[in-house]
């Protein structure tokens, strides 16, 4: 099984943070939120850097691809995924 890994982009300090790695862009979100100790206007990006594969411990690298540019972006992927949910368990 493959893990992406993702970065966050800091404008102030004009770097990305370290890499971290999550099974998809919706449990990568809610770590971001996490790693920066929740809202946080420094927060400029978060992004999928590469693959990691967990059975072979071998990572694979790919140009940086925008997953969200800010916090309330992050934070409205989340809230629409948990309506989802609520919707399907009412049905």
């Amino acid at each position: 099984m493959n893990d992406y890994i993702y970065a966050i982009y800091d404008r102030l300090s004009a770097s990305y943070g370290s890499p971290f790695a999550a099974c998809n862009d919706m449990v990568a979100a809610r770590l971001a939120l996490m790693i920066k100790g929740g809202y946080n206007k420094a927060f400029d990006g978060l992004y999928r850097i590469g693959i990691f594969s967990n059975s072979s411990g071998e990572i694979e690298g790919c140009d940086p691809v925008n997953i969200s540019d800010t916090v309330e972006e992050v934070l409205e992927m989340l809230k629409s995924v948990q309506e989802k949910q609520e919707e399907k368990h009412d049905e």
